[in-house]
């Protein structure tokens, strides 16, 4: 056996002092010093599911769907990881209208963005005379704590007020 260092002298701590500072050391080691210091900023950060963060309403009116976004505290959606569509041959879509949002550099994407950290609506003209068309949301948002939630697609149907759907009477 090799031996690296050599020593004559006998440890100065007994192995019960030595014991509790390997325990204490990887205590330390293994938690994070803000919370064993009592930092109340350093509350680990939990992450909710996107649909928590990001909850979607939709209705339309007078020709238009409305898409309500409830945006979490804390969250916020990109404006360029929107899009919309129908794959549906009677419904069409128009230009989407967005509110003001706020700029936000973006270190993953290197460069300014337009966010909206608070609930929005966007409003989508349309053209449908299906009495219930289906749309296909895609969006992405992040949390400011650091997680980018991946794109996500939806797909909803809204009632169209605007189309009277005729369902034949049964014979008598």
């Amino acid at each position: 056996m090799v031996q690296l260092f050599k020593s004559n002298q006998k440890s100065c701590l007994p192995p019960f002092f030595l014991a509790l500072f390997t325990w204490a050391f990887s205590c330390c080691a293994s938690s994070d010093l803000n919370q064993l210091l009592g930092n109340p900023s350093s509350d680990t950060e939990t992450f909710v599911p996107v649909e928590k963060a990001f909850k979607l309403e939709a209705e339309i009116v007078n020709n238009t769907l409305l898409l309500h976004f409830l945006v979490m505290p804390g969250h916020y959606l990109y404006k360029d990881r929107f899009s919309f569509s129908s794959h549906q041959s009677a419904t069409r879509l128009g230009k989407p209208l967005f509110p003001k949002g706020k700029k936000k550099y973006d270190i993953n994407f290197e460069q300014d963005m337009e966010i909206f950290p608070e609930n929005i609506t966007i409003k989508i003209p349309i053209k449908s005379s299906e009495p219930k068309p289906l749309f296909q949301i895609k969006f992405q948002g992040c949390a400011d704590a650091g997680l980018c939630y991946p794109p996500q697609t939806l797909s909803i149907a809204v009632p169209n007020p605007n189309v009277v759907s005729v369902n034949p009477i049964a014979p008598m």
